[in-house]
């Protein structure tokens, strides 16, 4: 909110202090999210090859769907929202000459 806004504790911040925040706030948050996500998702489905317990890979599996939902929830819904981000600021860069 705060990159859409321009208001950071009730202080207007500058457009390139707004497009700093996206690229060196929100984009590694996301990003490094996303990863973890699919690390995660990666490491479940090498569990469920190697494990003999019928249940236990049950498990893994769902471990594995879960992580991998969360990786594709973080890169879809980053990615729009970094995309709606650089269209606000664009915008309220246009009309601020």
């Amino acid at each position: 909110d705060q990159i859409v806004t321009g208001v950071v504790d009730g202080q207007h911040v500058s457009i390139r202090h707004r497009w700093i925040m996206l690229y060196n706030d929100f984009l590694p948050n996301v990003g490094s999210v996303a990863a973890l996500s699919f690390l995660l998702a990666y490491g479940m489905v090498g569990v469920a090859d190697v494990v003999e317990n019928d249940q236990a890979r049950i498990l893994a599996w769902m471990c594995a769907a879960f992580a991998a939902y969360g990786f594709l929830f973080n890169l879809l819904v980053g990615s729009v929202y970094i995309a709606y981000c650089a269209s606000v600021l664009r915008e309220a860069a246009k009309d601020s000459r």
